[in-house]
């Protein structure tokens, strides 16, 4: 098998997986998700073989740092409540 047939392979078998997971095992389903990408973009000898420039480690860190920051904020956030509609005087 060529290192093509992995690249789509393996997101394509999570994916397949990911489908028959519960709905509440949120954490498992975006794991699983992370680590099917992580494998299958990885650098040689399983990726393209193409050479990772230190600037594509560092942006890679900075975007998995805000999704999961975003992620653990969403959680806490107080409930939105709307204002009461303004009423206008007539005079």
């Amino acid at each position: 098998m060529s290192i093509l047939t992995y690249i789509i392979g393996l997101p394509l078998l999570a994916a397949i997986v990911l489908a028959f997971v519960p709905r509440n095992f949120a954490v498992v389903m975006r794991a699983v998700a992370v680590a099917a990408t992580l494998i299958s973009a990885a650098p040689a000898p399983w990726g393209f073989q193409q050479q990772v420039f230190p600037a594509q480690i560092v942006g890679t860190i900075l975007l998995l740092g805000v999704i999961l920051f975003l992620g653990w904020t969403k959680e806490k956030t107080p409930p939105v409540t709307q204002a009461r509609p303004v009423e206008l005087v007539a005079g």
